[in-house]
């Protein structure tokens, strides 16, 4: 199952310039893993069986784009509609070409529910 990532109009014209727009963004569930990506910028799988838990996140003012800092990451084109997937144990991603590694991503979708309820279900086993 494939989650957008969404974006807001102004970032959504430069994230495309970038080459980190829709067409290269995505959250893809199935039942073996999640793939977190946008574009070059980030990128990492998760084994299902990592996904420790999934919750609704608080939206964001200012931060867009893909950046964090000790494990926890921030991959988002709009403010709001962000969903926080916790991952344990820590997976390695690729954060703008560097290794690291992702014990929780936050990203925001076009729809959090559909992605809190994919991953719901299966996060408690």
């Amino acid at each position: 199952m494939r989650f957008a990532i969404s974006y807001s109009t102004p970032m959504r014209l430069l994230s495309i310039m970038l080459g980190t727009g829709p067409r290269r963004s995505s959250v893809d569930v199935d039942d073996d893993t999640v793939d977190v990506r946008m574009g070059w910028a980030f990128h990492v799988v998760i084994p299902r069986s990592a996904v420790d838990g999934v919750r609704h996140a608080e939206p964001v003012r200012f931060s867009r784009g893909a950046h964090g800092w000790n494990g926890r990451y921030l991959v988002n084109g709009r403010g709001d509609g962000l969903v926080t997937i916790t991952v344990e144990p820590a997976q390695r991603g690729v954060l703008v070409g560097f290794p690291v590694n992702v014990s929780e991503v936050t990203v925001s979708v076009e729809d959090p529910a559909g992605l809190v309820a994919a991953l719901s279900d299966r996060s408690a086993t």
